[in-house]
């Protein structure tokens, strides 16, 4: 914390979608960003992670056909909005709505030049 409202931080993580197989599986390292909107233990939050993206078994075809998922490496952007809840031990926890905008390059780039995945987070802060 630089301040008791500023969050700057990085992080690694991985994430699959819901439906399983028909994508691959992703990885990714970020810087941190969040805002922590007032000065009380449950404030609205809003922050934003800027990263690279891998995506693991990429190049898998859905139904036969490339899709925009299947690129090897990306940059993300991903702005977030949501509610966090801090207890007297100074742990917490929040629940986040954000979007990963992802500009994928390289050789391996896939069909899109963009893909935004949506996203619902729940973190636990220690």
């Amino acid at each position: 914390m630089l301040n008791r409202n500023i969050y700057l931080g990085a992080g690694a993580g991985a994430y699959i979608f819901p439906n399983g197989s028909d994508y691959p599986a992703f990885a990714n390292a970020f810087l941190d960003y969040n805002a922590y909107i007032l000065d009380r233990k449950s404030t609205p939050i809003s922050g934003l992670k800027v990263g690279y993206i891998h995506a693991l078994g990429f190049g898998k075809q859905f139904r036969g056909f490339d899709h925009a998922y299947s690129f090897e490496n990306g940059v993300m952007l991903e702005p977030s909005i949501g509610w966090n809840w801090m207890f007297k031990s100074g742990h917490g926890f929040s629940l986040a709505a954000s979007a990963n905008i992802t500009f994928p390059f390289g050789k391996n780039k896939g069909i899109s030049q963009s893909i935004v995945i949506p996203k619902v987070a729940f973190t636990f802060e220690f």
